[in-house]
């Protein structure tokens, strides 16, 4: 799946079928094709394949780094640039809350609780996921920076003295973000929020960055 990814990124457009497939697919299994197809017409997967490709050029260097990438991760790409589409034009035609689709039994399902359902399913999976990556590429310092900046953003202060000067710390934060954007795909804000909660009870506040595993400087 590298291969054809990486071909995808660099103009090669001999997969195109390949993933306008897998995006029909993936419409189909998650229900999203009977609003794209509301949107969008028949052809709604060449849309998506657009932000496809602005999703994989976005995050083009941190798939080039990777040893493997398999076809779960493929899917979740896919199912961003579906949800992407399904917000850049739902508003230009009618309003979600307006949309429902009738079950077997008449019952009538709104988009969003259609969203719920598939998001639930995967989320702890995508969020797990997101705190590994982030957590595999952070030295021991970027950890208690990482920690610092966390416990600031929920606490309004932090219990973490930080081993550098103020200047120092604010410095390497702005060098941490750019570095995880680089190289880690973030599927959506809500699952890094959900990834960022995580670490901050589940290492920072535990004191976990102190004890090694991140002493890579």
């Amino acid at each position: 799946m590298k291969e054809k990814i990486l071909a995808l990124i660099n103009g090669d457009l001999k997969t195109k079928s390949f993933f306008l497939n897998l995006i029909m697919k993936e419409a189909r299994l998650t229900q999203r094709d009977i609003f794209l197809k509301k949107y969008l017409g028949e052809n709604y997967e060449e849309e998506v394949f657009s932000q496809l490709i602005l999703k994989l050029l976005s995050i083009k260097d941190a798939l080039s780094k990777k040893e493997e990438i398999n076809f779960h991760y493929v899917k979740k790409l896919i199912r961003s640039a579906i949800e992407e589409t399904l917000k850049l034009y739902s508003h230009r035609f009618v309003s979600l809350e307006k949309l429902t689709k009738e079950t077997s039994d008449g019952k009538e399902i709104r988009y969003e609780e259609l969203l719920g359902k598939d998001e639930r399913l995967d989320i702890n999976i995508e969020v797990n996921e997101l705190v590994n990556a982030i957590l595999s590429i952070l030295s021991e310092k970027d950890m208690e920076v990482l920690c610092y900046y966390l416990e600031k953003e929920l606490y309004g202060k932090s219990n973490i003295e930080p081993s550098m000067t103020k200047d120092a710390l604010y410095k390497r934060w702005e060098r941490l973000k750019t570095k995880i954007r680089k190289n880690v795909y973030v599927p959506d804000e809500t699952t890094l929020r959900y990834a960022l909660e995580k670490i901050l009870s589940d290492f920072c506040s535990k004191g976990r960055f102190i004890k090694g595993g991140y002493g890579r400087d």
